[in-house]
């Protein structure tokens, strides 16, 4: 592997100070005892317990070497406009160390009925609650379901009833046109209630709201082209909002800075080249276009597990564990993120408080279980069998997702029990 650090100019006489840490790219523990040297040079140094290591070398271009037993060989190259560089490196085994296992042969369709379409679901307070029509020429139904598919109650749908949300403090809601209703269970009886919120506010206020902990409410909003996000939160008594903590994209936030320079290159491209495309033409185009591919918004979710507040810095490679006093007790670094598969999303089983995230590649995903004491993966599931699944929801120990078979604009709802 070769990493090339931005580099613009550099002098034989410079040195570069690198640090970093070595972790198994399967894992993502730390490896302790690599051998960092720089190549055709006798010197260098090893990482420590925590599979961190410092390191000064020359600035001729060259590789900086990490070796080690049972691992294969990773060397970076070393150029940079600045003598302070930090690594992170990932090696991988040679004799690959895979978690178990868990392949798609386990996963069943949930509603038997072969004409049965769904439009959404959630999963309801260890039930299932299902909009889907009986046939292709049926109107829409509100059905209430155990895991296995067998119907505990059934409403008939009139009007737009389109799809239904759960939001952070596991509350339900039925979004109707422009209507949205709460959906509430009793004795296998389902009710909905109307909520008095339009469309537009409900979208502004609850499905804005990352998580409830500690009498606070999460939120977060994008600032500069998405590379930075502001993570704050409100209380019952509290006037306005309170700062948390921001999480940046530094080579975004270059390439934000840099825009005005590159507004002016890119007149001047257009304005020498013939036959560029019209939308091409267009500079905020060209940016969509190029933040989308390299600087994608940021993803940092949150979530709450025994009474600790999880803050997931995909940015700069950890999870963060906050208290009740809203102290950061200890950073769990990650790595899944760096993989160029990552579906960019994590899921939570709540029931059995276990982390999975996602990789997708030509269509099929797998999703990895993630240790979240260590960052390192449990196990692997792999959707072999149905590609571009959507919507999956893990809930005590099952997977469920939605799979289009067809042309038709509805889905069929499988489960898979892990």
């Amino acid at each position: 592997m070769f990493a090339t650090l931005c580099c613009t100019q550099y002098s034989f006489a410079q040195v570069y100070n690198v640090k970093g840490r070595v972790s198994d790219i399967e894992t993502g523990l730390p490896i302790e005892g690599v051998n960092v040297t720089y190549k055709n040079y006798s010197f260098g140094t090893a990482t420590d317990a925590n599979g961190e290591f410092r390191i000064s070398i020359p600035s001729q271009s060259d590789s900086l070497v990490f070796s080690s037993v049972n691992y294969n060989n990773q060397s970076f190259y070393i150029i940079s406009d600045t003598v302070n560089i930090s690594l992170n490196v990932l090696m991988v085994p040679t004799i690959t160390q895979f978690s178990p296992v868990v392949l798609s042969d386990t996963i069943e369709e949930v509603i038997k009925e072969k004409q049965f379409r769904v439009r959404d679901y959630e999963v309801f307070n260890n039930q299932l609650v299902v909009i889907g029509y009986k046939n292709r020429f049926s109107t829409k139904s509100l059905m209430l379901l155990n895991f296995f598919g067998d119907t505990i109650d059934i409403k008939d749908l009139n009007g737009k009833a389109d799809s239904l949300y759960r939001d952070f403090n596991d509350n339900y809601y039925l979004i109707s046109g422009d209507s949205v209703f709460y959906l509430k269970e009793h004795n296998g009886i389902l009710f909905r209630e109307y909520t008095n919120l339009t469309i537009k506010t409900f979208q502004n206020s609850v499905m804005q709201c990352l998580a409830l902990f500690n009498k606070k409410y999460f939120f977060s909003r994008h600032i500069l082209r998405n590379q930075q996000l502001e993570i704050y939160y409100y209380t019952d008594t509290s006037a306005g909002k309170v700062d948390f903590i921001t999480i940046a994209d530094s080579a975004g936030l270059d390439f934000v800075a840099d825009l005005p320079n590159y507004r002016r290159y890119w007149a001047t491209v257009v304005a020498n080249t013939p036959g560029i495309p019209r939308f091409r033409r267009n500079f905020e185009n060209v940016v969509r276009f190029d933040m989308m591919v390299s600087f994608p918004p940021i993803y940092s979710p949150i979530i709450s597990v025994d009474g600790k507040l999880l803050v997931f810095d995909h940015e700069n490679g950890y999870i963060l564990y906050y208290n009740a006093d809203f102290k950061l007790e200890k950073q769990v670094p990650i790595n899944y993120q760096l993989h160029e598969d990552w579906g960019q999303k994590i899921y939570f089983d709540k029931i059995e408080k276990k982390l999975y995230t996602s990789f997708v590649k030509n269509g099929y995903t797998t999703f990895k279980e993630v240790n979240l004491k260590t960052g390192g993966f449990v196990r692997t599931i792999k959707i072999t069998d149905y590609d571009y699944i959507e919507k999956p929801i893990f809930s005590n120990g099952t997977l469920f997702f939605l799979y289009d078979e067809d042309v038709y604009p509805v889905k069929n709802l499988y489960r898979m029990r892990l």
